[in-house]
């Protein structure tokens, strides 16, 4: 029956280590953030709305996956650009158009790099025990395509010095 299958799903979760929310898992064994398996649909023809639609499924707050989902992003304004067809004439790609063979190798390069964001490993504490100094470092860049920045805390023992991303966009 239902109810059993509800007790055996809320058994389940309090003996797991892990707990998911909006998007990222918190692994409590380990004590860290990490992401579940990204597993792109596997459609035939990869279209503009296809692309919206995969990288719309990965929700980054804390901006962990910032340099791979930055990529996503710049293929996607390619992809409004006009683009040259076999007859030399300009066109613009409508929603349901084919990706162009040239940008589809951004694509796949992309879809690589998120099949492996499992093995991203995030401690949850960024302040080890013991930490005399704490320092707050911030790091932005821009060029004519995107902008970032990245906050790190850098905190140091007697002997041992220890940097944990906070936060990038």
């Amino acid at each position: 029956p239902s109810s059993h299958q509800e007790n055996n799903n809320r058994i389940e979760a309090e003996c797991s280590s892990t707990r998911k929310a909006l998007g990222v898992v918190w692994d409590s064994t380990t004590d860290c953030f990490q992401f579940m398996g990204f597993i792109p649909k596997l459609i035939r023809n990869i279209t503009k709305r296809h692309v919206l639609s995969e990288m719309s499924r990965v929700f980054d707050p804390l901006g962990f996956l910032s340099p791979m989902t930055v990529t996503v992003k710049l293929l996607f304004q390619k992809l409004w650009l006009p683009i040259k067809s076999e007859g030399g004439e300009e066109t613009v790609l409508d929603w349901d158009d084919e990706v162009p063979q040239a940008l589809l190798t951004q694509w796949e390069g992309y879809l690589k790099g998120m099949k492996r964001i499992s093995e991203i490993k995030i401690p949850r504490c960024l302040i080890p025990t013991g930490a005399t100094t704490l320092e707050l470092h911030g790091f932005s860049d821009a060029s004519q395509l995107a902008y970032s920045a990245a906050v790190y805390l850098k905190s140091t023992n007697n002997n041992e010095t220890i940097i944990r991303l906070v936060a990038a966009k």
